[in-house]
């Protein structure tokens, strides 16, 4: 195996590697079955959540930062664990305003010059990618990446680099964040539950599809 294709697999055999002594360390010492968990999760989220999901979303979509947090996660858990319809909406509305929130701080990070500090944090490729992109294909390009945080992360901050005029970035990011999180929203709440339900296949599947991609 070389060493240019293991640094590229490396990351997924470590999950699988990390999912598998934890599944063991569970059987092991007997901790709380999967249905227990999901339903202590519920019943956090049930307390907490809107908040929890709120900082999660603000974390998750600013640059650098959202990298190494699981905020993604932690949305998509809150409207899973949604009690009602009511809740799952709420949570959403409440992501797209965390959302937002952070889009705005990567805007200013980007038109102020206050990026260059994180180059050397290892974003310079990647936010280098991200303006070759957004000078191409202009604000459009927040429609093709808001699907994902980081990605937003990326593109808002090289719109407030290449001075994009603010209100039109706003709107554009408005709507690209409602379309994305409406989607991944429905998404989560209609197949929620049967995703959890087989979590540990549906993780081993994706890590599998990632090391052969």
């Amino acid at each position: 195996m070389s060493k240019e294709f293991f640094n590229k697999i490396k990351l997924p055999l470590f999950l699988i590697i990390f999912f598998v002594v934890l599944l063991l360390l569970w059987k092991l010492f007997k901790l709380p079955p999967e249905e227990e968990l999901i339903e202590m999760a519920r019943g956090y989220f049930d307390k907490y959540g809107l908040i929890t999901v709120f900082i999660a979303s603000i974390i998750e979509g600013t640059l650098l930062a959202g990298w190494y947090a699981p905020g993604g996660l932690v949305i998509f858990m809150g409207v899973i664990l949604s009690p009602n319809p009511e809740r799952a909406i709420l949570s959403v509305l409440v992501t797209v305003i965390g959302a937002l929130i952070a889009c705005n701080i990567n805007y200013f990070v980007g038109k102020h010059g206050w990026y260059k500090v994180l180059l050397k944090l290892g974003v310079k490729s990647s936010l280098e990618k991200a303006e070759e992109k957004f000078n191409k294909h202009g604000l459009k390009t927040i429609y093709a990446s808001y699907w994902e945080p980081n990605l937003a992360s990326l593109v808002s901050t090289a719109a407030g680099i290449a001075q994009a005029p603010y209100k039109k970035f706003l709107l554009t990011s408005i709507l690209a964040t409602l379309l994305w999180c409406a989607f991944w929203g429905t998404a989560a709440y209609i197949f929620g539950q049967q995703i959890l339900n087989y979590l540990g296949g549906i993780f081993f599947g994706v890590m599998i599809a990632w090391i052969l991609y």
